[in-house]
């Protein structure tokens, strides 16, 4: 799978993996001096490079704060580019956020659509409450974001049928990976 980059953060973890029942894409990227950052985009570019039925992505989150240390929010957007089959895929991600010393500042949110056909787009936008006291309180003024994208659907088993991949299996390898943390 490749990737093409363009984020104002500072990424520290890239990972594509291809799997028996899809692809898997891993970011890792922390925010500096939140209080002080203006409206912040973090995007980049996918292609799956499946030898059954490639596809392409574009994913994009953008950072925002209200004025005078108000709430932070994010918009999080991920969009199948490829026009090459009418054939829906299933995607989702989970984005989770933590202080500079590792503390979860919010349960993990996870963003699906189990159709996904070329030129659909998942996109929520998720506000992220910060402990009393908001931005002025995070440790060290740093935001870690870690977000995985998981494409499935896209493989055939031997015998032409769809492999089946199991959603709460995906899930529950990311619960276990983030308890390891």
């Amino acid at each position: 799978m490749t990737s093409n980059m363009a984020e104002n953060g500072n990424v520290r973890t890239i990972s594509n993996t291809d799997t028996p029942d899809g692809h898997d894409i891993h970011r890792s990227f922390r925010v500096e001096n939140v209080s002080a950052v203006e409206p912040w985009v973090a995007q980049n570019s996918y292609l799956t490079e499946c030898e059954v039925l490639p596809t392409s992505w574009f994913f994009q989150m953008t950072f925002q704060q209200a004025p005078e240390n108000g709430p932070i929010s994010w918009s999080v957007s991920l969009r199948r580019n490829d026009s090459n089959t009418d054939r829906p895929v299933k995607a989702f991600i989970w984005i989770s956020f933590f202080d500079a010393s590792g503390q979860l500042l919010r349960f993990p949110k996870k963003l699906s659509n189990d159709g996904m056909l070329p030129g659909d787009e998942i996109y929520e936008y998720i506000p992220l409450c910060l402990p009393s006291g908001g931005l002025m309180n995070l440790p060290e003024q740093k935001l870690d974001v870690e977000v995985s994208i998981f494409i499935r659907f896209c493989h055939m088993k031997e015998d032409g049928t769809d492999a089946v991949a199991n959603l709460s299996d995906d899930l529950n390898r990311m619960c276990f990976l983030w308890f390891l943390r």
